[in-house]
């Protein structure tokens, strides 16, 4: 705080009443939790306790874990941390001991030692809250948490930073908490999220990270397969820069039946990120691209990707079929249809604008005009200041209506966006896990 001249920004939450259009978007509340330094959380949403009534989870830079009522913005409680504050983008919700309610699972930043926490999510006694508490090695969690299964079996996946007085550590932890194999040394993650899912290289489960190289780790700058079971190194991938950053995909770029890596890599000697194909067998690099994967269509073996602030349609090829505004997420919709959602805000103005994914054709606009206050005291902010623009963050059903809401982000506010999009039969309605698919492969809804 004294480094950054910063102070803790103040909850507010906004309630809207104008949700009753059915075809067209609509804003129905606002929520700002009490936060420092920086804000840019994934939130996650279940109907946990099984009520009908979704909630949503979010935490990031904040003293506090919020369970909020999807429906209102309304808190239907939080629990204060002992100590630290909640990572920037590591809160899950997973069912743990199997009783058929899923745990809030987060990990935490600044001060030592930082922790896995597991909390239960029902009706509960602030003290009786906690299932367990995970201490780890490293400087903090900032992006490096999912949970996933093993066997069947419920496991959370934790990677941290890396500092010479708490060294960087993968860390794999049972149900219980325990740890599942001893954590292993050498890597600083930060805002990447591990990867988890299947490799031509191994049978079972694996994991994919990157590293940083700030304090020399031992696996800097590379991408990494290991085990899931054992943490046993599978492959390492040549040096191609730093790899903390940015969550790494795995999936089957080529449409041959076998999982391969979307790698990114920062480097001093280029001002954007460079993007490698990595060969999922042995981590030898396939060939370098100019896009990140944002869709998979498997029966028309198209890739939906991004570059720059372009969506495209690739064929398995590569020819470009067409070219859209950035995307933020697709849909399905009635008849087997794709829909793809670009979002805007521009002059307190909110914008999505729909797409058809066979042929990029814009099907509709919806838009609806929206100011939200800053905080008052904005010497708080310090050097954060928050952009005054949307970024999409979870699309889930918040209110259990059977259409589709999405959660954004605008300033430092968590905003739920009704759309008139209804969930298809079949589809998960809620997003239990952060940026919802736990290999990062960018699956369309």
């Amino acid at each position: 705080m004294k480094q950054y001249k910063v102070g803790f920004i103040p909850e507010k939450l906004i309630q809207y009443t104008n949700t009753t259009d059915t075809d067209n978007i609509a804003i129905s509340w606002a929520f700002r939790p009490e936060y420092i330094v920086g804000f840019y959380p994934i939130p996650v949403v279940d109907d946990t306790d099984n009520d009908g009534k979704p909630e949503v989870y979010l935490g990031s830079y904040t003293r506090n874990i919020y369970a909020l009522d999807g429906k209102s913005g309304n808190t239907l409680w939080k629990w204060k941390l002992p100590f630290g504050v909640v990572g920037g983008r590591v809160v899950d919700l997973f069912d743990l001991d199997g009783d058929g309610k899923k745990e809030l699972v987060f990990g935490t930043h600044t001060t030592l030692p930082i922790r896995v926490y597991a909390l239960k999510t029902g009706k509960q006694e602030d003290d009786k809250r906690m299932l367990w508490a995970t201490n780890l090695s490293g400087d903090f969690l900032e992006g490096g948490l999912t949970v996933s299964k093993l066997n069947g079996e419920p496991v959370v996946v934790a990677i941290t930073r890396d500092a010479p007085y708490s060294r960087g550590t993968i860390n794999v932890i049972k149900a219980d908490g325990s740890f599942l194999f001893p954590s292993i040394a050498g890597v600083d993650d930060c805002a990447s999220r591990p990867a988890v899912g299947l490799l031509p290289a191994n049978k079972y489960t694996s994991i994919i990270h990157g590293s940083h190289a700030v304090y020399n780790a031992q696996f800097a700058d590379r991408i990494i397969a290991r085990d899931l079971k054992t943490g046993k190194m599978l492959w390492m991938s040549p040096k191609i820069g730093d790899t903390g950053f940015q969550n790494h995909q795995l999936l089957d770029v080529d449409f041959d039946g076998k999982n391969d890596v979307v790698a990114f890599a920062d480097s001093t000697d280029v001002k954007e990120a460079s993007i490698y194909i990595i060969n999922g067998l042995n981590g030898t690099i396939v060939k370098q691209v100019p896009w990140s994967v944002q869709g998979v269509l498997k029966d028309k073996k198209q890739l939906i990707v991004c570059q720059d602030d372009k969506t495209m349609c690739l064929n398995k090829r590569g020819d470009v079929l067409y070219t859209i505004p950035k995307i933020s997420f697709g849909v399905h919709t009635t008849h087997g249809q794709i829909v793809l959602f670009a979002i805007s805000y521009n002059n307190k103005f909110l914008t999505i604008n729909e797409y058809d994914v066979a042929n990029g054709k814009l099907l509709k606009t919806y838009n609806c005009p929206k100011n939200l206050p800053d905080h008052i005291k904005k010497s708080d902010y310090g050097i954060f200041i928050p952009k005054d623009s949307a970024a999409f963050l979870t699309l889930a059903d918040t209110d259990n209506d059977g259409n589709w809401d999405c959660l954004i982000q605008v300033k430092d506010f968590i905003v739920n966006v009704k759309l008139p999009i209804k969930v298809q039969a079949g589809t998960e309605p809620y997003a239990p896990i952060a940026l919802r698919n736990v290999d990062n492969s960018g699956v369309i809804y």
